[in-house]
């Protein structure tokens, strides 16, 4: 990028609408600021201070999230929120607003004075112990800004960022973080989301590894905040996307196609912080539709199922769960990677083979269901098999005693085979009614 066309992009927390200024660019007020711009005195407090700070480097162009994409009904969010990759991977740096608790507040004020003592000798000049600050963890990774399900994206594809904190300024990119004291930080997760190549640093991982790193990515997106729940979807499309790339597979709402399909649907309620997963409502004007087989279209915090590695026989040859990027019409082309989070043009059903419960009061004890509970399809509920334990005894090991990976799934309203996904749970195969034939379904 040419040194004129250089900008800086704008993370910061919006805050309560009742005490902070949402300064938006509406349909309504577009032509006239595209005309007459915007003064700077207009401004709140948090975007005036971005404005001092490029000023102060001498670059011309700032993007904040509320001026450049038109908000509200016949805006342009749909299209531009799914831009944000370029956006942030593009900027010059991100400057993080991790002071202000909104955008009235400002992230330049004046600083607690820092403690300190002086310690004087017999001889020579005398030392000085000051208190200290550097806590990258506490003042960024737990502050209310990193609470925001849009700031994780934003972290991990920014090149460069610079978080301005209550107790000092922080600078991170891919080579770990500065502190204001001239000290250097390096720790996993921020080698990670600081990549400036993000996830450049997990191509070489092991697969293992890939796996553990994609879970723990979703499941700390879970528990972040949404001012608009139904955002979750496209909050972490560039992410998402980066990932698609890098493990060369197509894939989409939280799923991988390929080595990584069968883990990443087993994806369950996390019980410890979660008694139900909400169902998110998307707005009507939401030209796409998430699937119940996607933990995008819940609120709530997720983890995946704790399945050991190398001892698992995922289902394959004609009992397999087709995902709806193996059909021809969902392809986008004859590439080896595409995305398709959000794709309204194409479908979005699982096509599975799903099995009859004989044993529903014992498989209860290991059901996790995504929203606390069956819902009133509980006499029509049914599995299907994403993987199964390894025999240890190829002789004597039957199938009914071992371990299936199950989807579990009930009928959708009264529309024949389509189903949706309501848990997950890893089953005795006594739970199993194996004398019955197999019903093909789509998940939906």
């Amino acid at each position: 990028m040419g040194h004129d066309l250089r900008y800086i992009a704008l993370s910061h927390p919006w805050g309560d609408g009742r005490r902070h200024k949402h300064f938006c660019t509406t349909p309504e007020n577009l032509e006239h600021r595209l005309v007459k711009g915007i003064s700077v005195s207009q401004l709140p407090d948090t975007f005036k201070h971005a404005v001092q700070v490029i000023h102060s480097l001498n670059i011309r162009y700032l993007w904040i999230y509320s001026l450049c994409i038109v908000q509200g009904d016949g805006g342009d969010f749909d299209t531009e929120a799914k831009n944000m990759e370029t956006i942030f991977s593009s900027a010059y740096f991100v400057i993080a607003a991790s002071r202000p608790s909104g955008t009235s507040s400002g992230f330049l004020g004046k600083r607690l004075a820092r403690k300190f003592i002086r310690l004087d000798e017999a001889a020579g000049s005398p030392h000085y112990i000051c208190e200290a600050i550097d806590d990258f963890q506490h003042d960024v990774i737990e502050g209310d800004l990193n609470k925001r399900g849009w700031v994780l994206q934003e972290r991990a594809l920014a090149r460069r960022t610079i978080y301005f904190t209550e107790s000092q300024t922080y600078w991170e990119c891919g080579q770990g973080v500065r502190c204001e004291t001239l000290a250097r930080m390096t720790n996993n997760e921020a080698a990670f989301l600081g990549d400036a190549n993000f996830p450049n640093v997990a191509i070489n991982y092991s697969k293992g590894a890939k796996i553990r790193l994609y879970e723990r990515l979703y499941e700390r997106y879970s528990r972040l905040d949404f001012t608009k729940a139904y955002d979750r979807p496209i909050a972490i499309a560039g992410l998402e996307q980066r990932l698609v790339s890098a493990f060369e597979t197509h894939g989409g709402y939280g799923v991988f196609q390929g080595r990584f399909f069968g883990r990443s649907l087993l994806w369950i309620r996390d019980a410890s912080l979660t008694d139900e997963l909400k169902k998110i409502k998307f707005p009507p004007s939401q030209k796409y539709v998430v699937p119940t087989w996607s933990w995008m279209a819940y609120e709530g915090a997720i983890t995946f199922m704790k399945v050991p590695f190398s001892t698992v026989e995922w289902e394959g040859g004609k009992d397999a769960i087709r995902s709806p990027w193996t059909w021809s019409d969902s392809s986008s082309s004859s590439s080896s990677t595409s995305w398709h989070t959000g794709n309204s043009n194409e479908r979005i059903d699982l096509m599975a083979y799903a099995r009859d419960l004989v044993d529903l009061a014992s498989a209860e004890k290991e059901i996790i269901y995504d929203r606390g509970h069956v819902g009133s399809s509980g006499g029509s509920v049914r599995c299907v098999i994403v993987g199964r334990a390894k025999l240890q005894d190829e002789v004597t090991g039957a199938v009914t005693l071992r371990r299936y990976y199950v989807l579990v799934i009930v009928p959708r309203g009264n529309s024949g085979n389509e189903y949706e996904r309501v848990g997950a749970a890893s089953l005795p195969g006594t739970c199993i009614a194996w004398e019955r034939p197999v019903l093909r379904v789509w998940i939906f």
